[in-house]
């Protein structure tokens, strides 16, 4: 869904600054609508860049399941392994 947004207090809504993850050019806005308030809704964004913006946009579609790329992080190395799926 898209939406059309006019700021009308708060902070502007510019794409000037580096991503939220590295030190590019940020190039867009990825934002989320956190409350809805009496006089409009609370939208929270971020600066992002081209790269990063598709690789969030990946994760987010589900292309990438985030438990398996974190699988090695959280590996047990030894003792007994516990079966949580039944």
């Amino acid at each position: 869904m898209e939406s059309v947004i006019t700021v009308v207090k708060g902070t502007e809504l510019e794409i000037v600054g580096q991503c939220q993850f590295c030190t590019k050019q940020a190039t867009s806005l990825f934002g989320v609508i956190t409350d809805k308030r009496w006089d409009g809704f609370l939208l929270k964004s971020f600066k992002i860049c081209s790269e990063h913006l598709d690789k969030l946009n990946a994760l987010l579609s589900g292309e990438y399941d985030i438990d398996d790329m974190f699988l090695e992080k959280y590996k047990m190395t030894g003792g007994k392994g516990i079966n949580l799926r039944r």
